[in-house]
């Protein structure tokens, strides 16, 4: 729930992104006032357990703004069925950005994607 109770949940965003391609996923935000509670990474379309791509986000494009995610490798997505959960970097700011940017940093090297959600928590009232 909510803390301000307006809404029964949080707000889940979620986008695939194209990790053989340095560059950014351009992600919407519905409110003005939020704070970023978790970043998931899941549903690769390929194993990328030896895979260097990084995957970081961002309140501005090409690593700008505020970090929100640092980047780091998903070696971890070894399968379509396996997620890993970002650290979010800026736990104690609620953010005001109307765009969150996802950053590839370095590509894979070779076609994949993978799913990214972003769990927001509203606080406007």
């Amino acid at each position: 729930m909510s803390l301000r109770n307006e809404q029964s949940g949080p707000t889940m965003l979620v986008t695939k992104v194209d990790l053989n391609t340095v560059g950014d996923t351009p992600v919407s935000v519905p409110f003005a006032k939020y704070i970023v509670r978790r970043m998931t990474l899941f549903d690769a379309s390929t194993t990328l357990a030896a895979s260097s791509a990084t995957i970081g986000a961002y309140t501005a494009a090409a690593a700008g703004g505020t970090a929100i995610v640092t980047p780091a490798t998903a070696t971890g997505l070894t399968a379509a069925t396996k997620f890993n959960d970002r650290t979010v970097a800026v736990s104690a700011d609620y953010q005001t950005a109307p765009v969150l940017y996802i950053r590839v940093g370095v590509a894979n090297g070779a076609p994949a994607t993978c799913s990214v959600c972003f769990e927001l928590e509203c606080l406007e009232g």
